[in-house]
């Protein structure tokens, strides 16, 4: 069974918006779209970027 691990409030982020998080020596970008929360690996998978710093726009993820 999975740990459920909390990492921020959810008044920390508006919808759109996103931020990085440490989980257990991981960064994991978090992410507001909605209202409805994400989180993935914070390493964007072509360039290497903190996805957490991209543009957000409907439910795409742009790295920086």
């Amino acid at each position: 069974m999975a740990e459920l691990v909390t990492v921020a409030k959810t008044t920390e982020l508006s919808p759109g918006q996103a931020k990085a998080v440490q989980v257990k020596g991981q960064t994991i970008a978090l992410f507001n779209i909605g209202g409805t929360f994400h989180a993935i690996e914070d390493t964007c998978p072509h360039q290497g970027g903190p996805l957490s710093e991209g543009e957000v726009d409907g439910t795409t993820g742009t790295c920086p």
